[in-house]
């Protein structure tokens, strides 16, 4: 195609700045849901901390194949810049959707909504955040590490064969 070579020249982040807000609206999208069934069904039987408790590790298995996904459909560079650029963008683009949803929906202000970190089931729920924006840099440190792994196996195995040619 005519002229993109030189727009990813003088764009080479927007394809983890895209992946990152595609990534943080995908997962809003399923806390928006798993949040209503944990406010409507789950926080009157358990109550609100052990709610979150519950929820947290099912949204945070979600948030890790979607960041799979975004990066994979956006071809997010497999290096530290990129991947640290994605999960930052995705932070900011969450954290502005959740306090949007506050304002709007709940009728918080800001400082109310930073205060509401401070109560266990929010301090949960900033945890998990922080854990999601880290998601795109650890799945290449997972990849980085496991294609260094198969390197020095491979490297052992023609080491064991004197002799034979390198494949």
């Amino acid at each position: 195609m005519p002229g993109f070579e030189g727009k990813r020249r003088f764009y080479p982040y927007a394809s983890p700045m895209k992946a990152g807000v595609v990534y943080a609206a995908a997962v809003f999208a399923l806390g928006f849901a798993l949040g209503a069934i944990r406010l409507l069904l789950v926080v009157p039987r358990i109550g609100d901390a052990a709610a979150v408790l519950v929820e947290t590790p099912i949204i945070l298995t979600a948030s890790w194949w979607l960041c799979a996904l975004c990066s994979r459909h956006f071809s997010v560079e497999l290096s530290e810049q990129p991947r640290i650029l994605m999960g930052a963008v995705a932070l900011i683009a969450l954290m502005c959707l959740e306090i949007s949803l506050s304002m709007a929906v709940f009728g918080r202000s800001i400082a109310q909504y930073l205060v509401s970190f401070r109560s266990w089931s929010g301090a949960i729920g900033l945890t998990a955040q922080l854990c999601f924006a880290t998601f795109p840099f650890l799945q290449f440190e997972l990849l980085r590490r496991r294609e260094q792994s198969r390197r020095r196996e491979l490297s052992q195995v023609q080491d064991a064969r004197p002799g034979e040619p390198t494949v």
